[in-house]
């Protein structure tokens, strides 16, 4: 009889042990964006001759009417950029030099006020003449020395989400131009933003992100640029997920001046705002995607067009971080699974806790008899 107590005992146990399992799958993935400024950059060349073999050297004992060749050009480093100048002339004596002292002046140049201004695009790479050669005026008397010199400064502001006007006295509106200092984009690499896309597929027990070359970096940004993207959710699990989200942000000086929105397809917004403050490195709830549901989550970048050069050649990075909670319950047959909220497994798993500590509690005494 003894020996039969302990097996209908052991059977007891091992049944409340191992009857019922229950399992929480718990899948993250993430994806990180990078993100530019640009910088509006220009170098100027001075030539001595038409074939630009030789550099510019200061020159003595010139006539009045002699024309000098002296090419002036000016190649773009940065963002393709517009570019006005200004050149003028001076005289130790103080005798007047026109400004149709400067010839070669490119017939895509506009003159307002006290500078010409190109009307067309300069590409990242290119070089634009502002003249080709001096000559003073031949109404000058030859007598006596004098000191010419003369004064050429060019500024460049960026093509990009600027519009300028050409039939008006300023063309650039009151732009303020600032003087470039610190670091220089040597290896500098223009990459115009566009939309880019990242899948996300939550697969088995894994979440796959799959960005493509636009989502994984937005480009070279400049000022008032708008970076659009998409995030494609698409549950191929085979069983409903519930997904979260989390945004994680570095370098917040380039990015504290940008809003960031997301939105659902129907219209629902997620966060607004700038994405320093969306980055509480906390998950939100998104959505629970039944098994082959697919949605896409659109979002907007904008970077103000006031940016200064405060925030020229940065980089900052934006992480996207998915999680996906289910749960998978396994209950002997003719029993309800678990669901979650539902606190009867609690009660469960405590019947069967207090079941295995009172059967060991009732092995023990039966040894005890025993040897006792």
């Amino acid at each position: 009889m003894k020996k039969r107590k302990r097996r209908i005992i052991a059977v007891l146990l091992c049944w409340m042990l191992c009857g019922t399992t229950a399992s929480g799958a718990v899948q993250e993935g993430e994806v990180t964006t990078t993100i530019r400024s640009g910088e509006v950059r220009i170098r100027m060349h001075r030539y001595g001759d038409e074939k630009k073999e030789k550099g510019w050297e200061d020159l003595e004992h010139i006539l009045p009417g002699q024309k000098i060749t002296m090419i002036t050009e000016i190649e773009n480093l940065g963002e393709n950029c517009l570019i006005r100048y200004q050149m003028t002339a001076e005289a130790k004596s103080n005798r007047e030099i026109p400004i149709s002292s400067f010839s070669g002046i490119p017939g895509n140049c506009v003159r307002k006020g006290e500078y010409f201004y190109h009307t067309d695009v300069v590409k990242h790479g290119e070089t634009v003449r502002l003249f080709t050669a001096f000559t003073l005026p031949e109404t000058w008397e030859q007598g006596g020395e004098d000191e010419i010199r003369i004064h050429v400064a060019a500024d460049a502001i960026q093509s990009r989400n600027f519009t300028p006007d050409f039939t008006s006295e300023h063309p650039w509106g009151d732009q303020v131009i600032q003087k470039v200092s610190g670091k220089t984009g040597d290896q500098l690499r223009i990459l115009t933003p566009r939309k880019g896309t990242c899948r996300v597929v939550l697969e088995g027990d894994d979440i796959i992100t799959v960005p493509d070359t636009f989502f994984a970096e937005f480009g070279t940004l400049v000022p008032g640029d708008v970076i659009q993207g998409e995030l494609q959710i698409d549950n191929r699990s085979g069983r409903p997920e519930d997904v979260y989200w989390k945004l994680e942000t570095e370098e917040e000086l380039l990015l504290e001046q940008a809003e960031l929105w997301v939105e659902k397809e129907d219209g629902t917004v997620l966060c607004q705002g700038s994405p320093s403050e969306q980055s509480l490195g906390q998950f939100a709830f998104l959505e629970t995607y039944e098994q082959n549901e697919k949605e896409n989550l659109i979002f907007f970048l904008r970077f103000p067009e006031d940016m200064d050069n405060t925030y020229r050649l940065r980089e900052s990075t934006l992480t996207w971080t998915f999680r996906a909670v289910s749960e998978d319950t396994t209950v002997p047959a003719g029993q309800e699974s678990v669901k979650t909220g539902d606190n009867s497994h609690v009660i469960l798993y405590g019947c069967m806790a207090g079941g295995a500590l009172l059967t060991g509690i009732l092995l023990i005494k039966r040894r005890r008899r025993r040897h006792g």
